[in-house]
Order: C-alpha cells, then sequence, then structure tokens
C-alpha cells in the first residue's frame, strides 16, 4: 500500500502538480501547503514593509530605504527575501513597534524555503 502511494505521489509530481509538502522553517519547525507571494507574502509585506520599501515611492517617502528594496513587487521581494527574514526576525526590521508577529515571520520563512512561488 505504502509502495502505491509512493509510486501515485511520483506520478502526480511528474505531471506537474503540486503537492503539499512538510519541510522545516527556518525556525525548525514545519511549514504545510503551499505558501505563494500573491497567496501571503505580499499581505505581510505591505502590512509591514511597504511604509518605506514600495516602488511607488521615492525620496524622503522612502524614509531611507534604499531605491530598488520594494516588497510590493515579486522580483525584487524574492530577490531580497531572505536578507529581509533575516531582518525581520532579528528585530532590526520594520523600524518601530510594529513589529511583524512570530506566526508571520515563520509564514514568509515557508514562502522561501517552499521556492518563493508567485502564485
Amino acid at each position: 500500500m505504502r509502495v502505491l502511494l509512493a509510486v501515485s505521489l511520483l506520478g502526480l509530481s511528474a505531471c506537474g502538480e503540486k503537492i503539499d509538502a512538510v519541510q522545516p522553517r527556518l525556525d525548525g519547525t514545519s511549514c504545510t501547503g503551499t505558501t505563494t507571494f500573491e497567496g501571503q507574502a505580499k499581505a505581510i509585506f505591505a502590512s509591514y514593509c511597504t511604509v518605506c520599501h514600495a516602488s511607488t515611492r521615492s525620496g524622503a517617502d522612502r524614509n531611507g530605504a534604499p531605491s530598488g528594496v520594494d516588497f510590493d513587487l515579486y522580483a525584487s521581494a524574492v530577490a531580497r527575501a531572505e536578507a529581509a527574514l533575516g531582518r525581520i526576525q532579528s528585530g532590526a526590521m520594520p523600524p518601530g513597534s510594529n513589529k511583524v508577529p512570530a506566526a508571520e515571520s515563520a509564514t514568509l520563512s515557508c514562502w522561501i524555503l517552499g521556492g518563493k512561488q508567485e502564485r
């Protein structure tokens, strides 16, 4: 029975269907399901990061955020995901008292470990 299940899962994977895998998060617990930029990560970035890190902001409106480090854009978020998560987990970002809760930080970790899928 186990062999049949394993073969069935391999067949689904080979056909391009996504299988929700369980994998360790960066904090040592497990990820289940599929975490995507559009589904979860973008909303977290919007709540905590895009006040400064948005492609629609410039100059003083960025509050010192480097130009091009934009978490409202998928490609930019992918390029800087690990660094952003590290700064979030260390408490360095976002500045002030509006810190990212552990559960949302864990969701970003799952997005990164799951391959930073867009959709």
